[in-house]
């Protein structure tokens, strides 16, 4: 397969865990060397440090990213953050290790493909190119079975036959390929925090009565204590109609 095809996703250590690379993420790798070839996949560590990059990078990595998340960040969270960068640079495979060091490698790879919306097929050994496809070999119940899957697809992966190791030659040249280093934050919305606002409704029914109406009918109505008679029309600066409201509220009282 021509072109960058593949992103290889190291996941599941902390930032800054100088944790060595898993069977499961060793497998993946050569698998994403036999079926892209040297330069034709990239590899990303969620979390870990450049060093663990760098390991990875010598099974023939093109690129390399040191993606950086919040702390704390769940597999479905850190999943989620990881989807823009494989729809970013356009990969049609996405590998992972089945098991994670913290246990939750099977659930990203779920997730992942719930992200990007894309099939995925756990707990493969192996995988192959025929005509376009995907030929992954799996180990379930014991027993091999190969499937046939198009892509775009995730595949996470189990320990292969052996441990693969990295040629001397990817080593050397993992010591000077440039590491892109992105800080994440996440893509998630959550609720945004809204500030309280008090604000006083301005009293205009008592302020500002109906023209003809004085404010002490206007309580005086309100309080069932209207009298017959035609209201005086009043005009009142705050201060009165403040004075005017308390002396109807005695009088309704009975004060």
């Amino acid at each position: 397969m021509d072109g960058l095809e593949a992103l290889v996703i190291l996941h599941g250590r902390g930032n800054g865990e100088a944790a060595a690379l898993n069977a499961g993420e060793l497998n993946a790798l050569a698998c994403a060397r036999t079926l892209c070839g040297l330069g034709g996949f990239a590899v990303a560590s969620l979390g870990g440090t450049e060093a663990v990059v760098r390991e990875a990078v010598a099974f023939g990595a093109r690129r390399a990213f040191l993606l950086i998340p919040e702390q704390g960040d769940a597999a479905f969270r850190s999943a989620a953050e990881v989807t823009g960068l494989v729809r970013l640079e356009g990969f049609r495979f996405a590998f992972c290790a089945d098991r994670a060091r913290n246990g939750d490698g099977a659930l990203f790879g779920t997730c992942l493909a719930g992200e990007l919306g894309w099939e995925i097929v756990h707990g493969a050994v192996a995988v192959g190119n025929e005509d376009g496809a995907l030929a992954i070999e799996r180990a379930a119940g014991g027993q091999g079975e190969v499937i046939r899957a198009d892509p775009p697809l995730v595949v996470t992966f189990t320990p292969g036959a052996g441990e693969p190791r990295a040629p001397l030659a990817g080593v050397l040249r993992a010591a000077s390929v440039t590491i892109e280093v992105i800080h994440l934050t996440s893509t998630i919305p959550g609720p945004e925090p809204k500030p309280l606002r008090f604000q006083a409704a301005a009293p205009t029914h008592l302020l500002q009565p109906p023209e003809g109406v004085s404010v002490r009918a206007r309580v005086a109505s309100m309080s069932g204590r209207a009298r017959a008679s035609a209201p005086e029309p009043e005009a009142l600066d705050p201060r009165q109609a403040a004075a005017e409201i308390l002396a109807a509220i005695r009088e309704a009282l009975g004060r």
